[in-house]
């Protein structure tokens, strides 16, 4: 079967069958009902606010980590996911 298949839940198209295509399903479907996992880094930039309950936005540079830019990277792919691609990050 080479069809691609919609996941009627988080709206990936993935191919059934393909284990690496079934994996980064797997992925992105828990991601994407439940969040994408992130604890905060020591050295991250973060603005709180009372209007933020507990939450705060992380402002992540072009000179940051790898680690720093693949995480913001994971979070626009599950955005782009809702709102069409090519709206967040402007290439």
């Amino acid at each position: 079967d080479f069809l691609l298949r919609e996941c009627a839940e988080c709206g990936v198209k993935y191919a059934p069958g393909d284990e690496s295509d079934e994996k980064s399903h797997q992925s992105f479907h828990k991601n994407y009902m439940h969040g994408i996992p992130f604890k905060g880094w020591q050295n991250e930039r973060a603005f709180t606010s009372p209007l933020l309950n507990k939450n705060r936005v992380v402002l992540v540079l072009e000179n940051d980590s790898p680690a720093h830019r693949n995480k913001v990277h994971e979070v626009v792919k599950m955005m782009e996911a809702e709102l069409g691609e090519d709206w967040i990050i402007h290439k």
